[in-house]
């Protein structure tokens, strides 16, 4: 039972994600995303390391991580986009809510392989996804009008885009 405890750990994320997706999609119940993707991200975080510990690594455990960072940290940002979208920038929303996605995928699999010990090479996918919901959140529950709320979506998006596919060094934490 041991030897499958990371994966069932990322499995749970993966389906905090999804549960989050369908709030988003149902609901545009933002802030029960956010708190559903942060647990996300705490397990992410942890389910690595209990594999190394339990000497429990394995491809299918990798895949699933994969398969949570994209669900949990691509799929349901790029989701609160579009969601937060006035319809007069919903055309210009779907591409950054595209290229966002774009940018988590490409980030995932270019510096996936990156192996220096004490740092990661472009901003994670499991941080930048938990700090854009969050952002995305704030924006939603302050007053703005609909073109500066629209405006700052543009922003996050592009911002967090382009830190994604930095080959800049982030330290592991």
């Amino acid at each position: 039972m041991k030897k499958h405890l990371p994966n069932i750990l990322t499995l749970t994320g993966i389906l905090l994600g999804i549960i989050a997706l369908t709030f988003v999609i149902i609901s545009n119940n933002i802030r029960l995303a956010f708190i559903l993707i942060l647990i996300s991200a705490i397990i992410d975080r942890y389910d690595g390391i209990i594999a190394r510990r339990l000497r429990a690594e394995s491809n299918l455990g990798k895949r699933l991580d994969c398969a949570n960072d994209i669900i949990s940290f691509s799929i349901v940002p790029s989701t609160i986009i579009l969601s937060l979208s006035p319809i007069f920038h919903f055309a210009l929303n779907i591409l950054l809510s595209i290229i966002y996605f774009l940018a988590s995928l490409y980030r995932l699999h270019k510096f996936s392989n990156h192996s220096e010990p004490e740092s990661i090479k472009g901003l994670p996918t499991t941080i930048s996804g938990t700090s854009i919901v969050f952002i995305l959140l704030i924006l939603d529950s302050i007053n703005l009008s609909l073109m500066a709320q629209n405006i700052y979506i543009m922003i996050t998006a592009v911002l967090f885009s382009m830190l994604l596919v930095q080959s800049v060094y982030f330290r592991k934490i």
